[in-house]
């Protein structure tokens, strides 16, 4: 793995059924002190008596947000992760790395200004997560309302599990939005994954016509946040990449950039006090919290070189969500064996 890829670091991967099984964790336990378990997102319910372990130093790894072009599902791999010793950013129920550093990390003016040249950056490019979509304008001439986008989310995502205590799915989202904007032009945009037919969370497009004027499906998240007066979302990242963009952001849940009085919370976690300015907030978020590598070389880089790169290497102007199932098989057999070309060509350098 790339982002462990240092002298001081052994890495082992193991299956977690098998490695409850085998007892791997009681021999694990009497190798040395700094033995540590590297765990995807919140992880699954068995690993809870690993978790209970004392033993164990415990770490969550997820996804950075600068991902990639092209979506996770379809095995594109990530070229920004976060490592967090703490929590996970998206579980609200918990304190985590990055809440703690939006807490109470001093941002000098050194940074603020780096991270307002990032955010620069961010809208010259039109960069975000995923980078997939057209661009297309979504933007009604014969309206004077206040134009709404509602960005749909995987349902059975941990971001909602575990970082929304009220709204739960797609439909109840845009069914509270409607009932608190009756005039307001609503624009809902299926998650990508679900498009891509990935993950769940679809909405009927009847019952859905009942709440919302317009629904957008290929078009990148990016371009419509751009065209919108306000972003309303239970905890999509598309919340924090309006904000890049200037936009309000309404929240129904408590994503990470909730909470520090940049967002309305429907919903407010008790524990964000702090009133953070928008360059704090990119700072700590991209700067202090993610690791990034270089898509070619797979070396450490910053997010700035990220961003550039990607940015030369988007597509010009259609990059394809939905795909037949065969041609989305081998696209995700080719990306793994590129990633094996990567890391075998760059060990052996």
């Amino acid at each position: 793995m790339p982002y462990l890829n240092l002298p001081s670091i052994q890495t082992h991967f193991f299956s977690i059924n098998k490695f409850i099984k085998n007892e791997n964790h009681n021999k694990l336990n009497h190798k040395v002190k700094s033995q540590k378990i590297l765990i995807w997102g919140q992880g699954k319910k068995n690993i809870n008596s690993i978790l209970q372990n004392e033993q164990f130093r415990t770490m969550r790894i997820e996804d950075g947000f600068i991902r990639s072009i092209g979506l996770g599902s379809n095995l594109v791999m990530p070229y920004s992760l976060v490592i967090d010793e703490i929590g996970i950013y998206f579980n609200s129920q918990e304190v985590s790395e990055l809440e703690l550093l939006l807490a109470t990390k001093v941002v000098t003016k050194e940074e603020q200004q780096q991270a307002n040249s990032l955010q620069q950056l961010l809208i010259e490019t039109k960069l975000g997560k995923y980078n997939v979509g057209y661009e297309k304008n979504i933007k009604p001439l014969d309206t004077n309302s206040k134009i709404i986008l509602i960005p749909g989310q995987v349902e059975d995502d941990a971001s909602i599990i575990y970082g929304s205590p009220i709204i739960k799915t797609n439909l109840e989202l845009v069914q509270i939005v409607r009932q608190k904007n009756p005039d307001a032009y609503i624009i809902y945009k299926p998650h990508p994954d679900v498009l891509s037919g990935n993950r769940i969370g679809k909405i009927g497009e009847a019952e859905l016509k009942k709440y919302v004027n317009d629904i957008v499906e290929f078009v990148d998240i990016i371009h419509c946040i751009e065209q919108v007066d306000e972003i309303h979302t239970i905890t999509s990242l598309a919340g924090f990449e309006a904000l890049i963009r200037h936009k309000k952001v309404v929240c129904y849940g408590q994503p990470f950039y909730s909470g520090w009085g940049l967002t309305k919370d429907i919903y407010p976690n008790s524990r964000r006090k702090r009133i953070l300015s928008l360059d704090e907030l990119i700072y700590i978020v991209m700067y202090e919290y993610p690791i990034y590598i270089h898509p070619q070389s797979l070396d450490f880089t910053d997010p700035e070189t990220l961003i550039k790169y990607l940015n030369n290497k988007k597509l010009e102007k259609v990059r394809q969500i939905k795909q037949f199932w065969l041609k989305k098989q081998l696209q995700k057999i080719k990306q793994i064996l590129i990633l094996i070309f990567k890391i075998k060509f760059n060990n052996g350098n």
